[in-house]
């Protein structure tokens, strides 16, 4: 009806409204499975099991530390704009929470069976968002912006210490503006990785992306920033056309942080190597 009559559409007020942050959806959680552990209930009901597994999983889930941090990282992982689509509501929560509550063996170590239940959501909601990626049928829907980035310094890097070193300056940098603001430094507007082929300018920009992903994860005073990772090649973005480079921007204008990634040894038909430019609240690497 409303679709049929464009001048009222036009008159009506416009209100957006944003997908909860991790801190939103981690409270949500904690009062649903608080009200589920306290639910009372005889032996022979029905809810009875669900009631016992809730009250084993909210006392490991406040007791155990870790168990409390791999969910906290899975909201902060599913609050990101492209996977709020398909999570990042109350009723995401509920299916989440009732996902590990039936997975849990009391005879049996809860920490495993929350990961496992993790494991499952996530590569649920990534058939997702490839299915909708593989049918788009706009030019945002093909862009991929990824929200859990696996590559860090101390792991997976050996050798290049003085550049992982500048690389660490810079997250420093980036991750505490407000710091390094009233100092009134000024960011740097890019750098420029340059060697032969194998040298790890790839690996040392991804995990410069992780580490700086773990930076935010790691404090819960920073857990509502919403980060994305982009990798684009030179020659996809040169045979693409103007729109589709004004839709990375868009995609990224969704984050507070994103880093962009061109791992082309010759960006642009440069000979210069990987190229890192950084913007207020998207760096490009």
């Amino acid at each position: 009806m409303i679709s049929k009559n464009q001048g009222l559409f036009r008159r009506m007020e416009q209100i957006t409204l944003k997908p909860p942050t991790t801190t939103v959806l981690l409270d949500k959680f904690k009062e649903i499975l608080d009200s589920a552990a306290n639910e009372e209930c005889k032996e022979n009901d029905k809810t009875y099991e669900k009631v016992q597994n809730a009250k084993a999983f909210k006392k490991e889930f406040d007791k155990e530390q870790s168990i409390y941090d791999s969910v906290r990282k899975f909201f902060l992982w599913g609050s990101q704009v492209q996977n709020s689509k398909y999570f990042a509501n109350y009723a995401g929560v509920e299916k989440f929470l009732n996902n590990c509550i039936f997975s849990i063996d009391l005879d049996n170590d809860i920490g495993p069976a929350i990961e496992k239940v993790i494991r499952e959501t996530k590569h649920d909601i990534k058939r997702q968002l490839a299915g909708v990626r593989t049918g788009a049928n706009g030019i945002a829907d093909t862009i991929e912006i990824i929200t859990d980035i696996d590559t860090r310094f101390d792991k997976d890097l050996v050798g290049c210490g003085d550049q992982i070193t500048y690389m660490r300056s810079i997250i420093d940098v980036l991750a505490n503006k407000s710091k390094y603001g009233d100092l009134n430094l000024i960011v740097p507007k890019g750098a420029l990785m340059k060697g032969v082929p194998g040298t790890g300018k790839t690996l040392i920009a991804k995990a410069m992306a992780g580490e700086l992903q773990e930076r935010f994860q790691s404090d819960p005073a920073t857990q509502d920033i919403r980060f994305g990772f982009m990798a684009f090649s030179a020659s996809e973005l040169t045979s693409k056309p103007v729109d589709y480079i004004a839709a990375i921007f868009n995609a990224a204008d969704d984050y507070d942080v994103c880093v962009m990634l061109d791992p082309d040894e010759k960006p642009f038909d440069s000979p210069i190597g990987t190229i890192l430019t950084f913007y207020p609240h998207i760096h490009c690497i």
